[in-house]
C-alpha cells in the first residue's frame, strides 16, 4: 500500500467528514433521482433522463458550469 503524505491524509479527513455530514441528503437525492427516472417524471421537458447530465459532463472544461438543472436545460435542445 502507498501510505498518503500529511496534507494527503488531512485532506482525506475533510473529505470523510463531508461525506458524513452529507450522507443522508446524498441517500435522499439519490433516491428521488431514481424515482424521476423510474416514473419517467422528466418527460414534460426532456425525451430522456440523461440530457442534462450529458450537457454538463460535455462542459468539463469549462471554468463555470451551470450548477443546477434549470441551468442546464437550455443547452439539452437536441441532444
Amino acid at each position: 500500500m502507498n501510505a498518503l503524505t500529511e496534507i494527503e491524509s488531512t485532506e482525506l479527513t475533510r473529505c470523510e467528514e463531508v461525506i458524513r455530514r452529507n450522507i443522508k441528503a446524498f441517500h435522499e437525492m439519490g433516491t428521488a433521482l431514481m424515482k424521476i427516472r423510474d416514473e419517467r417524471l422528466y418527460r414534460a421537458e426532456f425525451r430522456t433522463f440523461i440530457a442534462s447530465a450529458s450537457v454538463v459532463a460535455n462542459l468539463d472544461s469549462m471554468v463555470s458550469k451551470p450548477e443546477t438543472e434549470r441551468q442546464a436545460r437550455p443547452l439539452t435542445k437536441g441532444v
